[in-house]
Order: structure tokens, then sequence, then C-alpha cells
């Protein structure tokens, strides 16, 4: 992007954009990008950057899933120190952003050798645009505020001696969804949320249960991806909407266009939790949200959860034991392993935690696992295939059940024994043996074998013990003795 000047940015029908996100969730926002219609994505560190136009700018604003914030560039150059910074932020016009009397909020990115102090970067910056209004001829008093919500949101990203400013037309992280009526402790953030929802591949089509739900984060962002809702329905303001060249028809058209696609949930969505309080902070956020009658909560430990009539995605976010704690926390993940295996046979599971070492507790064979971020804490998200029986046994009849689906089913298929037309004839095959006498069936040759002694694998979660013990079964007179 080259050095941008003030009318650039604001006479150019298309322009670039950068999304921020977070690490990890780079793939599923440049999915809902490209959705919407936004053109050159490349995808970087915590962000995608892309080109469009004001419309789409208002679109990835309102229906965005897995953006922090959508930032517009307004200016790019090189700089060493923070002289050079003052010096270039106090030549550009200012009052083509800034009403009389206008508020601007200023935040910083900095990672450089050159700039170590970003608050007096943020100092620098601040003092250019005061310095720039008292010189004009029409000096319009603009004041600089500690809050989002004001006037015009700067954003200055420096990386060694790149320097960016951008406009923020979100304002307020867009993980403020504007559905919370209540908080519960340590909520998982919305975008987290959504961006595991599709990670798992949640488009509706099938239940959707969250047995551990919380405040009802999963379930909601749920229903919104179930029904279409945009993401930012229930937002009450984006920053753009205070700028001086804000289109109200354009943004009415936005909005009626986006939510013109939404849709009645098919699929039941269920949640529950052992705690009464957060089940009905649960509820109440799903009824803020529109979707008291399409959610369905209980307050029920997880061991007591009964098991679903269909195949359905499970989303967990147990506690970690850092702001919410447990009375047992290696017992309480052995239990969500034990439950996941008797209970949920056909299901998928996503379970997110931290540390990893407590995923390991729950004793079963990840599908998927990866690092995400909730919040400041690093967490690992895995993905577990349920199923009844051994893995062993699972995998090969998956497999035997793939290979019976690949297996032609034309009626004109030659069989085995039917020689192929102007080709050799096939060669006469061994007629097998009749296991049967008289209508009964003859006994297995390995009903005679003399019972042999069997493996029986021990695996003792939460300690270093990961022991295979093998013993003979005992006749059964002799264990009658014993006991």
């Amino acid at each position: 992007m080259a050095n941008l000047q003030p009318t650039d940015f604001t006479e150019a029908t298309r322009f670039a954009m950068t999304a921020t996100t977070l690490a990890g969730v780079e793939p599923q926002l440049a999915d809902e990008l490209k959705a919407l219609g936004a053109t050159q994505i490349e995808v970087g560190r915590r962000v995608v950057t892309f080109e469009g136009d004001q419309r789409l700018l208002y679109k990835a604003n309102y229906s965005l899933r897995t953006a922090l914030r959508i930032l517009k560039p307004i200016l790019q150059f090189r700089a060493t120190d923070y002289d050079a910074l003052y010096e270039r932020f106090v030549k550009f016009n200012w009052h083509l952003l800034l009403p009389l009397e206008g508020r601007f909020f200023i935040d910083t990115a900095i990672f450089s050798e050159h700039f170590t102090n970003s608050r007096y970067a943020l100092y620098r910056l601040k003092d250019a645009i005061r310095d720039f209004d008292a010189a004009s001829s029409h000096p319009r008093n603009v004041e600089a505020c500690k809050e989002r919500r004001c006037d015009l949101c700067l954003h200055l990203h420096i990386s060694g001696d790149r320097v960016v400013l951008s406009l923020d037309s979100s304002g307020e992280s867009l993980h403020h969804r504007g559905y919370r009526a209540a908080y519960n402790e340590a909520p998982l953030n919305e975008v987290l949320a959504a961006a595991i929802l599709l990670k798992a591949g949640y488009d509706g089509s099938q239940p959707l249960m969250d047995p551990m739900c919380g405040s009802g984060t999963f379930l909601i962002e749920g229903a919104m991806i179930a029904s279409h809702t945009p993401a930012g329905r229930f937002r009450p303001d984006f920053n753009f909407k205070h700028w001086q060249d804000f289109d109200a028809s354009l943004w009415s058209e936005v909005r009626a266009e986006a939510e013109s696609h939404i849709i009645p949930i098919e699929k039941p969505i269920w949640g529950s939790d052992r705690n009464f309080k957060a089940v009905g902070i649960a509820g109440a956020n799903a009824a803020r949200a529109g979707f008291k009658r399409q959610i369905q909560l209980d307050q029920i430990d997880i061991m007591k959860v009964a098991a679903p009539d269909e195949p359905t995605l499970l989303v967990l976010n147990p506690p970690y034991g850092k702001r919410i704690g447990h009375e047992n926390l290696e017992q309480l993940y052995r239990n969500i392993g034990s439950v996941l295996k008797h209970q949920f046979g056909g299901c998928e599971a996503w379970v997110l935690a931290s540390p990893p070492e407590l995923l390991n507790l729950i004793g079963l064979k990840q599908k998927h696992r990866e690092t995400l971020y909730n919040g400041e804490l690093q967490c690992e998200l895995r993905s577990y295939e349920l199923f009844e029986g051994k893995h062993k046994e699972w995998k090969a009849d998956k497999a035997e059940n793939r290979t019976k689906r690949s297996i032609p089913t034309d009626s004109h298929t030659l069989s085995p024994y039917t020689p192929a037309p102007d080709s050799e004839a096939q060669p006469r095959r061994k007629r097998e043996r009749s296991r049967f006498i008289d209508g009964h069936p003859l006994p297995d040759a390995k009903s005679y074998e003399r019972p042999r002694g069997y493996r029986q694998e021990i695996q003792v979660f939460g300690s270093d013990v990961n022991t295979k013990s093998q013993r003979r079964r005992e006749p059964e007179q002799k264990r009658k003795r014993k006991e």
C-alpha cells in the first residue's frame, strides 16, 4: 500500500481494509470475507487484509462472526523516531474526519525497537491532531477521549519502522454482540465460540449440545449460525455511523439484505449446567438474542445428561481451575471422558481447555487438535469422534463400510462365477463345505480350542502409571473355592 493522501480514502470507491481476529481463527475469517465478496484476501498473523467498497465495510461489521475489528488504513509511511511521527501526522488534514468539537480515541499496537514507549507515540499523535486544529483558520476545538464511543476511533500500528494509521470502523470490539443481559464468571469470547463452531463444520443441519453451557455463548452463537442471523444484529452502535461520510440509506440496505436471509432453526439446540445461576444467565441471554424457544436449557450435572436420539455435535468449555474453580478438577475431566465414551456414541465432541494436561485426562483418542487463545490464556482445542466399543474395532468397521460403499451396484456387473464375454472362462472355484446338517449349523472349530488368557489394557489417568497386565482366567471351581 503506497503512502495515502487525504483524497485517496475519501474519493476512492474501493480501498484496502484489515480485519483483526484471534490467533488461529484467520482461516475462518478469510472464508467469511470471501463469502461476502471481498477481493485480494491475504491471511496474516491475527489479521486478514482485503479490498472492497463502503458497502462491504458495512457488511463486514454487521455480518462477520470471527472478526474483532474492521480497520480502514488512511496513512502509511516509515519513521524511526517520535519527531518524525509528529511531523507526518501534523500535516494531515484532520478536518476531513473530525466534526466541530469532535472527540477522538487512539488505540496502539507497537512492535518496534525504534518506538519502545507506546504511550509516548500515542501522545505525539494526539498532540499532532490538536496542533493541526489549533493552527487552522477555523479551529473546531477537537478533544481526545478515553472511550471508544466517540466521533472517531484511530488505530496506530507500528512494526519496525513501518507506520500504519487506520480508522477503526467498529469502535467497540465486534465480539461484543449486544445480546448479553448478564455475565457469568469467565465468559467465553463470542468470536472464539463462533470460530470453534465453524471449525467443527456446524451449519445447523445437525443438533447442537453444550452440557456445560455457562452463560450460553456456544448455544447462542450456534443459533445465530443455524438461523443465518448477522453477528452484529444486536449491537447498538458502530463507529462508522459517526463518520462524516456515513451513508444512512446504504446502511439500511445492508441491514435489510442480511436480515432477509434469516431462516428458522430446524435442528434442536440443547444446553445444561449444574449451576442454577449459570442456567438463568444463559436463559436471559438467549431470550435477549431472540432464541428463548429455540434453545432448551436444563439444570443438570454432565454425568446425568441423557444421550441424544441422533448424532449430535457437542461443544464443551470446562473449567480450567484459573478463574472458575472446581472441587476436583482432574476427576471432572475423567468423568467427561467417561460420559462422552458411554453416553454419546455416534456423536462428535469439541473440547476447549487449558492446560493440555487436563485434556489428556479425558482418555480418548483425538481427531483434531490445535492451539487457541481465550483472552490471554493459551488453550488447546481437541475434537473426538465418539463411538461404542474399542477404537480398533470401530476403525475396522468404518473401513469395511467405506469398502462396501465403493463396490459398484450396477445390475450388469458380472458375478465372480460368470465367465466374462469374449474371454477365457474363469477357473473353477473350490466348492465350500456346507456348514449346515439337516438345517442345524455345525459347531465352530474355535469352540473346541482351549481357553487362552486374554490381554487387558489398564490406563490410570492422572498419574504416571500406564500398565498392561496379563492374567489367565481361573476355572470356575477354583474361583469359587477362593471366594
